[in-house]
């Protein structure tokens, strides 16, 4: 058989599909497995021993690399397509490629919209992402594992990150490592930087541990945290996708708002304490691995948004994570680690 699979974005969404390919490789050993993700996010599949092919698609070519991608789907004459994402680009590839057979991620698109907008709860049965990207395949004798996600480091970019840490950090592997991921796609998702700057302060002066901080480089806060404290340190927009995954892979566990990179940290085998806001658990991008855990408000108004890109319906004041303390993570935190 030849088998595809389309996703291309996001970071947690195509982290959150990596189940996949391990799960297609085992029942069909033989096979001929690809996947297709957008270039910029190459680190996630790139060493993925199950796949085949890796299929990029440019971001900067729009239409017209679209139409490349088609023509090469085509001419490989696949079996069968696994549309794990949805979107305008993944439905024109599966409807200009007929007499092809495929299945499709049911993204509860209506269910989701009515408890956003009236808070009405239709979701009868809830999984997590990574089982609703399975269930299509049942019919083909597949079933989720339970082993989760993965993204795989190859050993040069693990090595190159801990030579970064252990040069930059002087009692690296002497404490404690603490992840923190501040940042967040969609700013709704964002824990207050100043809750992360109080989290950051406790942790060093409460469990004498080392703090690491990842981030995209725009987050300019991340150096000014650093900054105030001796035994943190920011590597906020100098680490790849890879090279982030292999730092949080040197934590002993990573805090993390609702984002692509929480989904990386489990994906290299790592727990995470989340900090949830205006999103819920029907959504099915929770953490999930079982030590993992959440900190989140039972608010009447949550969820209000599918991704964190709405506005927040009570007055933009969004309490379901400025509510949130850093000592009621700092809590969750000291827990964890006893």
């Amino acid at each position: 058989m030849k088998i595809l699979i389309l996703r291309f974005s996001s970071l947690g969404d195509i982290t959150m599909a990596t189940a996949l390919p391990r799960l297609l490789r085992a029942k069909f050993p033989d096979s001929q497995i690809d996947m297709a993700v957008r270039e910029d996010y190459h680190d996630l599949i790139e060493w993925n021993p199950h796949l085949t092919n890796k299929i990029y698609l440019s971001r900067g070519e729009g239409f017209k690399g679209l139409l490349r991608l088609t023509e090469r789907i085509r001419d490989t004459k696949y079996d069968l397509i696994i549309d794990a994402h949805r979107s305008l680009r993944s439905m024109f590839i599966c409807l200009a490629t007929p007499g092809v057979e495929k299945v499709y991620f049911n993204k509860r698109t209506l269910k989701r919209l009515v408890l956003i907008l009236f808070k009405i709860n239709l979701f009868k049965e809830v999984d997590l992402q990574i089982v609703e990207y399975i269930k299509p395949l049942k019919k083909y004798g597949i079933e989720y594992d339970g082993a989760g996600t993965e993204v795989f480091i190859p050993d040069n970019i693990k090595d190159k990150v801990k030579s970064v840490l252990s040069s930059k950090i002087p009692s690296f592997r002497k404490k404690k490592l603490i992840g923190l991921v501040p940042s967040a796609q969609w700013p709704g998702k964002r824990w207050p930087s100043g809750s992360f700057d109080a989290l950051a302060g406790m942790i060093v002066e409460k469990l004498n541990a080392d703090v690491i901080m990842i981030g995209g480089k725009n987050d300019n806060f991340c150096a000014d945290i650093a900054a105030k404290y001796k035994n943190v340190y920011s590597f906020a927009g100098q680490f790849s996708i890879a090279e982030s995954a292999a730092a949080m892979a040197e934590c002993d566990v990573v805090v993390a708002n609702d984002t692509g990179m929480m989904h990386v940290a489990e994906a290299v085998g790592k727990d995470v304490i989340g900090i949830m806001g205006p999103t819920s658990y029907e959504f099915g991008c929770y953490p999930f691995r079982k030590t993992s855990r959440v900190v989140e408000l039972d608010m009447w108004c949550r969820p209000c948004s599918k991704n964190g890109q709405g506005p927040c319906i009570r007055w933009g004041q969004r309490p379901c994570l400025n509510n949130i303390t850093p000592e009621m993570v700092f809590k969750e935190l000291r827990e964890y680690l006893k």
